[in-house]
């Protein structure tokens, strides 16, 4: 004869689903998160799930920190576009690296830079031929500088694949008279050179000198007759996880004809 279970069984029964299915009702959506979470194994999921029943996490919100490595795209020497992922955008240490990113962009007056860096490169170039600031050069080369920094890349090419040389379509025969000089920093957002350089262009200027040195002694650089020169920062996620950075963009475009060649 089977013996009958025990109305106290029953009743436990009764408790057990009754909990289970309030703590799925008030915890659902992050119960369901939690178990479809492949980085997680089984027993982080019952750990988080049960310190969420006890109230140690807020409703609907994971305790888990986002896995930024495998997120990170911002490195140096990177050749080609990306974009930072919104989730690290919306990082507070993110968010204050474009704070000085943008400082920077809107004091630097890129006239003055040119100026002071001509002037320092004839002091610094006995013997060679003057070079002249070419305006004629400066929507293209804002141009580029903006797209290398924002898509975080340095390389000839633009966004859409083509040649540096299409963002100055009215410059003609384009393809043997303009060259292309590239220069990228990583800099911590606190770096009192990000202030510095902004405010004062010829201080940047100096900095510039000595980073385009070997260009600037190559043979085919005396072809030239005018350039401009520009930088453009901001806010990268390279080593996001330790400190907030920023990334500048330093573009020399230079043209072998002078401010009367178009």
């Amino acid at each position: 004869m089977q013996e009958k279970l025990p109305i106290s069984f029953y009743f436990k029964l009764i408790v057990i689903i009754l909990v289970f299915g309030f703590a799925y009702y008030w915890r659902g959506p992050f119960i369901i998160e939690t178990i479809q979470d492949d980085s997680l194994t089984y027993g982080q999921q019952g750990r988080m799930i049960f310190r969420s029943l006890l109230g140690m996490y807020p409703s609907q919100t994971s305790p888990v920190l986002p896995n930024l490595s495998s997120k990170i795209v911002g490195h140096p020497g990177n050749s080609q576009p990306v974009v930072i992922d919104e989730e690290i955008k919306s990082l507070e240490a993110y968010q204050h690296a474009e704070e000085k990113a943008s400082f920077f962009n809107k004091s630097i007056d890129i006239d003055q830079l040119n100026q002071a860096y001509l002037e320092q490169l004839a002091q610094s170039s006995q013997g060679k031929k003057n070079i002249e600031v070419g305006y004629h050069l400066k929507d293209g080369n804002l141009s580029r500088a903006k797209e290398l920094g924002e898509y975080h890349y340095l390389g000839p090419m633009t966004v859409d694949g083509e040649s540096f040389r299409t963002q100055f379509p009215l410059i003609e025969n384009s393809d043997y008279r303009l060259g292309e000089n590239l220069y990228e920093l990583f800099i911590a957002a606190d770096d009192i050179h990000l202030k510095t350089w902004g405010e004062h262009p010829e201080v940047f200027a100096h900095y510039l000198i000595d980073a385009f040195q070997d260009s600037l002694d190559q043979e085919a650089y005396q072809n030239y007759q005018s350039q401009f020169i520009s930088a453009y920062a901001q806010a990268t996620d390279y080593q996001i996880d330790d400190a907030p950075y920023v990334r500048m963009v330093v573009v020399l475009n230079l043209d072998t004809d002078g401010l009367g060649g178009s």
